[in-house]
């Protein structure tokens, strides 16, 4: 008994189990919105894709449209079923995706599914790099700032991580790809490997520089934040020896 109440277990345990059943609540409302978000996200592409003025047909024919008949056009929107009004060109790629048929890409004149497999380990490696450089940063000026809190580098350290989190992910990636990439020309613009080469890991490493740095520069301020926050607030909760332990 402490304070006149109770306790159920130790603080620590109590907090780790709500913690618990709080991640599992979240986890299971993101995963019934999932479809949700998936249905409508896809139903805006398609309605402003239609709205779009550019002609589909010819942006995946190029050159060669100019060259074709009104009948092989019409055949070609056919084949391509670009022919159909977007809700049930939709709707169709919806019944697709149910199947594990997500489309075919003009882009890359392939499968979307053989574009995903094929790019997916990359995005997953450069973004678990991104998260490791900036799980570094953090704690590392986290530790510092805790040294003297709400010294000097503790401010400042706050300062700019609420000055980097004021710019939106795509400035910082354009403006590092203008000022390291084409004025200085440190690094390479994007890629894995210069054209018509094979990738090597030297390459990987010197073409993942950049957007592994975005990718930290962007996770970056809000953690250093909440690790900043959760150090005052352990600060605050020490106990004092003689009124026990803290719930």
């Amino acid at each position: 008994m402490v304070g006149g109440r109770a306790l159920d277990g130790p603080p620590v345990i109590r907090r780790l189990r709500e913690r618990r059943a709080d991640l599992a609540r979240v986890t299971v409302r993101r995963a019934l919105a999932a479809p949700i978000v998936v249905l409508a996200v896809t139903l805006a592409a398609f309605v402003m894709a239609d709205a779009s003025p550019l002609d589909p047909l010819a942006a995946h024919l190029g050159d060669g449209y100019e060259r074709l008949t009104e009948a092989e056009r019409s055949a070609a929107a056919v084949a391509l079923g670009v022919d159909r009004p977007w809700w049930q060109a939709w709707a169709q790629w919806i019944a697709g995706l149910a199947t594990g048929d997500a489309g075919y890409s003009p882009t890359y004149r392939q499968p979307v599914l053989d574009v995903l497999t094929e790019r997916l380990p990359w995005t997953v490696g450069l973004s678990a790099v991104g998260l490791g450089i900036a799980l570094v940063v953090v704690v590392l000026s986290g530790l510092i700032a805790a040294a003297r809190p709400h010294g000097s580098v503790d401010r400042a350290l706050a300062g700019a991580a609420v000055t980097l989190s004021s710019i939106p992910t795509f400035a910082l990636a354009l403006g590092s790809v203008a000022v390291f990439s084409v004025a200085l020309g440190w690094l390479p613009v994007s890629g894995a490997a210069p054209p018509g080469q094979a990738a090597t890991v030297g390459g990987v490493v010197r073409y993942g520089i950049l957007p592994a740095l975005v990718l930290a520069a962007g996770q970056v301020p809000w953690m250093l934040l909440a690790f900043r926050r959760a150090c005052s607030t352990r600060r605050h909760r020490r106990p004092s020896p003689s009124r026990g332990p803290v719930d």
